[in-house]
């Protein structure tokens, strides 16, 4: 955890502070090693959020995109189930950030829980995920261009295999990996799923990572990617063609004889 209760202050891991948890009020102890992050650590080893899992400098720069208010907040439902997001903003929208696979369920459990939500998905974490989203980005079926949007087929690629069934939103973060699309994409660059159960296929739409965070920050406009537009040069101008002139009386006359003589 990035955060824990220090008389009374949100404040993250220092040396040899002790502090409560935000959510269950138990001993927090500041684990400030040389290897992994600094971070807040339950005393006994249990976590009070059986959802939570090890905290990389990829879910800690995730975070930090956005105000420490919305950070790791107690979200409780009717029946007085209590999970920590990682990120819920002003509006009520929680983000997820998964790095590593969770089960069906537990996913199915946590759209439900708090929707409405996004998940955000580490793709550089296993091996195969990259050169399988490529290829499966090669063999995928256009369906529009401005925005680019395209349908791909969930067998063959391992993290779509793990995430296309989702009822929420899954952003892709493939880092800062370059993509071809006839047009290469090098800005970092968020891939939307979105599920289509009846057909079991996946919409794919390329986002830009910096308009998603403006997004759920400032309520700005999504950055969808399209093909630029090619400029095009004006036709070459032609040389205006010389008027026919009208034959004369003698010029007909000799057409005339020449097919005479022709006959």
């Amino acid at each position: 955890m990035k955060f824990a209760n220090v008389d009374g202050l949100k404040r993250e891991a220092q040396p040899k502070l002790r502090g409560q948890c935000l959510d269950c009020n138990t001993i927090m102890i500041a684990k400030c090693g040389d290897h992994n992050l600094w971070h807040w650590a339950h005393y006994r080893k249990s976590d009070c959020d059986h959802w939570w899992e090890p905290e990389t400098p990829w879910h800690r720069a995730w975070k930090n995109e956005f105000p420490e208010d919305w950070q790791e907040v107690r979200h409780s439902a009717s029946d007085g189930e209590v999970h920590r997001a990682d990120v819920k903003t002003e509006k009520g929208k929680v983000l997820e950030f998964q790095n590593s696979a969770i089960s069906p369920a537990e996913k199915l459990s946590r759209e439900n829980f708090y929707r409405p939500m996004n998940w955000v998905v580490n793709g550089t974490n296993y091996k195969k995920d990259l050169p399988t989203f490529r290829r499966a980005l090669g063999s995928a079926l256009f369906i529009s261009f401005a925005p680019v949007r395209l349908m791909m087929f969930v067998q063959g690629c391992s993290i779509l295999e793990r995430w296309a069934g989702s009822l929420c939103p899954v952003y892709l973060d493939f880092g800062d990996a370059v993509f071809d699309l006839g047009y290469q994409i090098k800005k970092p660059t968020l891939w939307r799923l979105d599920y289509l159960k009846q057909i079991n296929r996946v919409v794919v739409t390329p986002v830009s990572r910096s308009s998603f965070i403006d997004h759920h920050r400032n309520n700005g406009q999504l950055g969808l990617f399209k093909f630029p537009q090619r400029k095009t040069s004006p036709p070459p101008q032609r040389s205006p063609q010389p008027r026919a002139r009208t034959p004369s009386k003698s010029q007909m006359y000799l057409r005339r004889f020449d097919r005479y003589l022709l006959r």
